[in-house]
């Protein structure tokens, strides 16, 4: 689907074009685990933007741990868009693998993980932000926190009403981002903590809204195509809200399905370990 959107139209466009004509689409984190190739551990060779993209990453969503010589970095989900995103980050650099798992918390999902070489151990640090006055390299560090905890959405559907949070149970963190946003001149307020004890960093002025999404380097692809709907759509508030809910059910799409092939692979594995 990338490849034949190409530069001009979004991959959730041309999944709602084939979904609606009944073709077969190939099953997302099937596809995955097929493309993951075992590469030698290549070094970190990126720049510092890159660099604080990554500690970004890891605070809000990775573990991170020695094994052995090497750093392994793991995470589990059960939306193939971040599976395919941990992929594209680590993939190049030592060799990655999925499986299903069954989680207490999230029921049936995938974990990923990669071994990588010596020059990732910055990540061991992913407590510490980067300490510079550079607001590209802040931006970086908050679309790292972004794609891993962030969240986009419209406002009870009235017209244009975006909004943006950071979520997360650890103050720490939180306290982190608010920081980093106040460096940049953009507002917020914190939220009192749910019944799960989450608590949500909240922007709420459009114009800094459209501001800090459009000067943000995200990846996560998901996260991306809800980007590229609100920018520069203020003018047609019922057409946002028809492709909005286009672009979340192709996410919840994507999200079942991969449920539904972890639950499949972990249920046979059980059967042909009950028969030997």
């Amino acid at each position: 689907m990338k490849q034949i959107a190409g530069d001009s139209l979004d991959p959730v466009t041309v999944f709602n074009h084939l979904h609606r004509r009944g073709l077969p689409l190939r099953d997302k984190v099937e596809a995955q685990i097929k493309a993951v190739t075992k590469f030698e551990k290549l070094p970190f060779d990126g720049t510092e933007c890159e660099r604080a993209y990554l500690l970004g990453f890891a605070r809000g969503d990775l573990g991170v741990a020695r094994h052995g010589r090497a750093i392994r970095v793991k995470t589990s989900s059960t939306h193939p868009a971040l599976i395919e995103l941990v992929l594209s980050l680590f993939t190049p650099h030592g060799p990655s693998r999925i499986y299903p798992r069954l989680s207490r918390m999230a029921g049936y999902e995938w974990t990923v993980e990669a071994e990588l070489n010596q020059s990732f151990e910055f990540l061991l640090k992913k407590d510490t932000p980067p300490l510079t006055g550079s607001k590209r390299i802040i931006r970086s560090y908050l679309a790292g926190l972004f794609d891993a905890e962030g969240s986009g959405w419209l406002w009870d559907g009235r017209a244009f009403a975006p909004r943006l949070s950071f979520t997360n149970k650890d103050l720490t963190m939180l306290s982190l981002i608010e920081n980093q946003l106040t460096s940049l001149g953009f507002n917020w307020s914190r939220s009192p903590p749910d019944r799960r004890g989450v608590y949500h960093t909240n922007l709420w002025r459009r114009a800094e809204i459209l501001t800090l999404v459009q000067t943000l380097p995200l990846r996560h692809p998901e996260k991306k195509a809800k980007v590229r709907l609100l920018l520069g759509r203020e003018d047609s508030a019922s057409e946002l809200d028809s492709e909005w809910n286009s672009l979340l059910d192709a996410i919840e799409h994507d999200r079942l399905e991969s449920i539904e092939l972890a639950k499949r692979i972990l249920e046979e594995r059980i059967s042909q370990t009950a028969n030997m």
